[in-house]
Order: structure tokens, then sequence, then C-alpha cells
């Protein structure tokens, strides 16, 4: 909300100037921007999302973006603890879609896992679960190989620690970067990630106007 009218009124102001908002932001600095292709892990096996991947390398994209964390995990017994009924909601409804009355019902049971900072949640990967992301990557990269870069989407849902865990035993995958593993708010954790992993580090989606940003810029 706060977002979408910081850009109307950057609109408002180009126009109210006669000059392009690039402009006002202190000038163009390129003709070309290289795009990254997103997409969903819904399908059940790394192997499947390989081939998904596979299929936007072949439509000319350079660089891709995929799923990795409790989605890929939330079904398996024994790869995630968490408070009793927790991921109920979760598991039949991770992307929170739907209109109908059930579905509805199990947006509103996955609340506290969609949207309780993660901290908070009480939610761990357990060593099987992390043994189960690490192969889902593995067998991602034998379809694509590494010549392209490939980032991980928003992680979400875990620790700190969790985070740490991860991001060490995917590092011989080459991630381009880990999207969002803690809240953007909380800046001392993400520098204690940063320092604990050789993959980039990446955050902010979520963040709105300068001021969110400032701490993470420091």
């Amino acid at each position: 909300g706060v977002s979408a009218v910081e850009i109307a009124l950057w609109d408002l102001a180009g126009k109210a100037y006669g000059v392009p908002i690039y402009q006002m932001l202190g000038g163009k600095f390129r003709d070309q921007v290289r795009v990254y292709c997103d997409t969903d892990a819904e399908k059940p096996s790394g192997t499947e999302t390989g081939k998904r991947l596979k299929a936007r390398m072949e439509r000319g994209f350079t660089f891709l973006k995929m799923d990795l964390g409790l989605m890929q995990i939330a079904h398996i017994p024994g790869a995630v603890t968490a408070p009793a009924g927790a991921l109920e909601g979760f598991r039949a409804n991770p992307r929170g879609r739907g209109g109908t009355f059930e579905e509805r019902k199990a947006r509103n049971l996955a609340y506290d896992a969609q949207n309780v900072q993660h901290p908070f949640t009480g939610l761990h990967f357990t060593e099987k679960g992390i043994d189960l992301l690490e192969q889902y990557i593995h067998e991602v990269r034998e379809v694509i190989g590494y010549e392209i870069p490939l980032a991980i989407d928003h992680v979400g849902h875990i620790s700190l620690q969790d985070g740490i865990r991860l991001s060490r035993r995917i590092e011989k995958y080459v991630p381009a970067w880990l999207e969002d593993v803690i809240p953007w708010q909380y800046t001392e954790q993400y520098r204690q990630l940063q320092q604990a992993t050789s993959v980039p580090i990446c955050t902010g989606e979520d963040i709105y106007l300068k001021e969110g940003f400032e701490p993470l810029l420091r």
C-alpha cells in the first residue's frame, strides 16, 4: 500500500517536470537489463522441477530461480518439527490460493506458517528435512547443469540457525543467492547468516520506503 502511493507520487512528479522517473532517481545507467525466470517448485521432485527450468533455458532465459524450503518437505514425515497442528493448513494449501470454503479454511489454518515472523513459529527443519532439500537442488542441477545461475526464491519460515544449516549444505550447488531466509527487520541476524556461508544472501521484496533499507546498508 505505502509503496503503491510512493510510486504514484513519483509518477506525478515526473509528469509535472516532464522528465522520466529514472532521471529523477539519478539518471540512466544501462540500455538493457538481464531478467531471470522464476519457476514455482510445485512438482514432487527436483528432477521434475529441473525439467521445467530446462524448458525455460530452451526459451532463451539465461538466469533462473526456483523455490526451496518448507513447501518441498512439509508433507514428509520427520522432515519438519512444529507445534501440533501448525502445519495442517499449510500442507492443505501451501500457497494460500482458492476461494472455496475449504480452501479459505485451509488458508486460515496456514496463517501462522505464512505470516508469523519465522523466529516465533516454533518450526525447524530436521536433519532429514535438510537432507531432502539438498537432494532436491542436487536433482535440479543434474538436469540443468552448472553453466547457468540458479537463485533460490523466498526460503522463509525458519530460524537463523536452520538458515545457516541449509545454506552451508547447498553451497556446493553454487546458488546465485538465497532469498528472504529470515524477516528483513532482523538486520543483525542477516549479518550473522552472511558471515556463516559463502552463498550470497538476498532480501528486499517486503521492504518499503528508504527507511526500511537503511539498516541493511550500514
